[in-house]
């Protein structure tokens, strides 16, 4: 019988586990493998601008962008996604999480990840550290193709306190004992939420609060 685990300990995917943003290449390979239509690759970098510029409400923009997915066979993105992580994501693996996971697993930690990007980069990721956990956001699948529509709600910003804290009612965690490490400031609330928040390589303005809260800056610049 295994022994329970202590505590929890989430890390964020995109620019905290990887130093690259996972959705961008996805999308990038996906127009390469015409999966996407040109109006549809440009509609994806007019979102991502107003995403950066924060012109509009940033919920909407990301639920946006995964329109694009409607149509296209599970299985084949999934095949995408799998490649796309061993060419390009593997290798923009933070050095440092293999240290950090090895302290947490000899502390008997439940580890996993929290993030906003999609289940089918999430998974293979957490798979290859063996995680025990993930959650993240996940698109519908009806007959075996995507929908381009969100089950439930993205896992971002608020939505991922809310997914946080009902993991934690449902499995005996609690929030004071729980690290995340996460880089940007969309993850304040779950850096607030739990005891031990660590910053890696953060934005300048999840710096500033950092600063300001006394958190840990992790420098795992590579």
């Amino acid at each position: 019988m295994k022994a329970p685990k202590t505590y929890l300990v989430l890390f964020d995917l995109d620019r905290t586990i990887l130093s690259t943003n996972s959705g961008n290449i996805l999308v990038r390979e996906a127009y390469k493998h015409k999966l996407m239509t040109s109006r549809e690759f440009m509609k994806a970098a007019y979102l991502g601008l107003c995403y950066r510029l924060e012109v509009r409400d940033t919920m909407m923009i990301l639920e946006e962008m995964a329109e694009w997915m409607e149509g296209i066979a599970e299985k084949e993105l999934q095949a995408l996604a799998d490649q796309v992580i061993k060419r390009y994501l593997i290798n923009k693996i933070r050095p440092e999480i293999e240290d950090e996971l090895k302290m947490h697993k000899e502390r008997g930690a439940h580890i996993g990840i929290l993030s906003a990007a999609l289940a089918v980069i999430c998974h293979p990721i957490a798979s290859k550290f063996e995680m025990d956990e993930v959650i993240c956001s996940d698109m519908e699948v009806i007959d075996g193709k995507y929908t381009g529509k969100v089950v439930g709600k993205l896992c971002f910003g608020e939505q991922k306190i809310i997914s946080l804290k009902k993991f934690c009612q449902e499995n005996d965690f609690k929030l004071d004992e729980t690290y995340y490490y996460a880089d940007s400031i969309s993850d304040s609330p779950v850096l607030e939420a739990v005891g031990y928040p660590i910053c890696v390589e953060p934005d300048r303005r999840l710096t500033a609060m950092a600063k300001k809260k006394g958190w840990t800056i992790a420098d795992w610049a590579c």
